[in-house]
């Protein structure tokens, strides 16, 4: 399959590419700066997503479209971005996206949102709410398989634009976000949904129990994550949230700590306790600051328009304190490939 991955470039995108590349797909990136590096087997496209005939003009030949092209939250934070770059980007961008897929006939999609739909009061927010609506349109009137994924942040280690060191990424980590490898695999397993709904041989909602692709050992931290499906649908296409709940339970998260401070955390983390101390990574934090809170996030108390069923992704707690140690081999240079 030619899978074409919309702002190829950045964090996301990359780690996708080698997973693509192993199961034998071929991953064509589009963005308007190269990659650090990209395996020759993969294809890239210099362009952007605001272009509408070279839009089309990178997407034909392709089977599926991964969206992630955006502004991000840490623009807006640190003020780089303003009201109409978000609005050109992450709305009419993705239009853009649709319709040219939707023109060529390519009609599976798999589309990055964010957690920050809950959050219209902020640019970034808002601007991913109208780019959802474009999304449910598309699946809706042009007979489109859509699936909208809803990460929490997932900026990875690696990234020394956003984090000076790996303890100050863990730090940050600590409180909950996604681990890039589990945005990834949901990626893979959103793709070959969309890809079996064309052919009608599987239902179009992600079932729990299905497996990612096997990854290289030093990257495999547990089980492979599982989407499940919505509980409600905010309209004809799935949007499936990421959240960072690691292996706790519910009722880890409504009981939590209740045989003593750190006793959560322990339970399943007992051997790197210590560790964390020393790294000033509090094993009291629950992440989810009230028990009869839906598991959906830390950054709103609105109740969600459609509740969802979170996507359960992998425990990487056990990730981060092995490389606190340096015992996993890309712990503090480069990320796994």
């Amino acid at each position: 399959m030619k899978v074409l991955l919309t702002g190829g470039a950045g964090d996301l995108g990359q780690t996708l590419v080698p997973k693509l590349l192993a199961r034998g797909d071929t991953p064509v990136v589009l963005d308007i700066r190269a990659p650090a590096a990209l395996p020759r087997e993969a294809v890239f496209i210099q362009g952007s997503i605001l272009d509408r005939s070279g839009l089309r003009d990178s997407f034909r030949g392709c089977d599926c479209i991964v969206h992630i092209a955006a502004w991000h939250g840490i623009h807006e934070a640190r003020g780089e971005k303003g009201a109409d770059d978000f609005f050109d980007l992450n709305v009419r961008g993705t239009f853009e996206v649709f319709e040219a897929a939707a023109t060529l006939g390519i009609n599976q999609v798999v589309h990055i949102s964010t957690t920050s739909v809950h959050r219209p009061d902020t640019l970034y927010g808002r601007s991913k709410l109208l780019a959802e609506r474009i999304a449910e349109d598309y699946a809706k009137y042009r007979a489109m398989n859509v699936i909208t994924l809803r990460p929490r942040a997932f900026i990875p280690f690696w990234n020394r634009g956003v984090y000076a060191n790996y303890v100050e990424w863990a730090r940050w980590f600590w409180k909950g976000a996604v681990h890039i490898d589990d945005v990834a695999a949901a990626v893979l397993l959103s793709i070959d949904q969309a890809s079996a709904q064309k052919t009608g041989s599987q239902p179009a909602l992600p079932l729990a129990g299905q497996q990612a692709a096997p990854q290289p050992a030093a990257q495999q931290t547990g089980p492979q994550p599982a989407l499940e499906p919505a509980a409600q649908q905010t309209g004809p296409h799935p949007a499936l949230p990421l959240d960072g709940a690691y292996e706790y339970t519910d009722a880890d998260l409504a009981h939590w700590d209740a045989d003593g401070a750190g006793s959560t955390f322990r339970k399943y983390y007992a051997d790197y306790y210590d560790l964390a101390l020393r790294h000033a990574l509090d094993p009291t934090v629950n992440w989810r600051p009230t028990a009869t809170r839906d598991r959906r996030d830390r950054i709103d108390d609105r109740a969600s328009p459609a509740p969802l069923r979170r996507a359960r992704p992998v425990a990487q707690a056990s990730l981060i304190a092995p490389a606190l140690t340096g015992s996993l081999p890309w712990s503090r240079t480069d990320p796994p490939q």
